[in-house]
């Protein structure tokens, strides 16, 4: 117990090894551009949802109407990606609640278990250092079929579990929805997508029901 605490805290307290720059697109720059327009005359304290494709294509206000979320999702995204544009699309915002859900870019960029580590560590320290007062909610990445090759089923539950590990350290509430998606032989569930990646209408309706217990009505 000891040395996985004396591990932990050197893990903290190491510099930060984020250095993967990966490319911006021409969808992510014209999205940032917005949500830094916005964050100059947006209310604070709201619910913000932070991360890729599937935050983007998450129609928030529909299934939360009472609560409505804020949209900070980008096609395409990487961990890195949620660094370089975390002062505008969540610390300007100041949220009472953020959901955060990243990660299977960089596992289909091809990127080291090492590297993909450090920056999503990288990304804990800094939700825990620059909003204190901001109740976290980190989604585990969800599963892929068969087809998608660069996101093997090993590297996604190896993945998974350091997230949840080290969310839990940090004192964020953890949210499994991979278990909920997945078949027995680790592939997303074919009823929730369009591609064997990102989710359908009915994928939708599925993770908005198990996010209803955090608070969104």
């Amino acid at each position: 117990m000891r040395l996985q605490i004396i591990l932990f805290m050197l893990c903290f307290l190491l510099p930060s090894l984020v250095t993967a720059q990966h490319t911006r697109t021409e969808h992510w720059r014209d999205r940032t551009t917005l949500f830094k327009k916005e964050a100059e005359t947006m209310d604070t304290n709201k619910v913000v949802f932070l991360g890729n494709s599937f935050t983007e294509g998450f129609d928030l206000r529909k299934f939360f109407s009472g609560s409505q979320p804020v949209n900070r999702g980008i096609d395409g995204d990487h961990i890195d990606g949620l660094l370089e544009r975390f002062d505008y699309s969540v610390l300007k915002l100041k949220p009472s609640k953020l959901f955060v859900m990243i990660g299977i870019n960089d596992i289909g960029a091809g990127d080291p278990d090492s590297l993909i580590r450090s920056n999503y560590q990288e990304l804990l320290r800094t939700i825990l250092k620059s909003l204190p007062n901001t109740r976290v909610y980190i989604q585990s990445i969800l599963p892929t079929t068969a087809q998608w090759s660069n996101c093997p089923v090993e590297k996604i539950q190896c993945t998974n579990k350091f997230i949840e590990d080290f969310s839990i350290r940090f004192g964020f509430t953890w949210i499994d929805l991979y278990s909920k998606f997945v078949t027995k032989k680790g592939y997303l569930k074919k009823d929730y997508t369009t591609d064997g990646l990102h989710l359908n209408s009915k994928g939708y309706v599925y993770w908005s029901a198990l996010l209803k217990k955090y608070g969104l009505e």
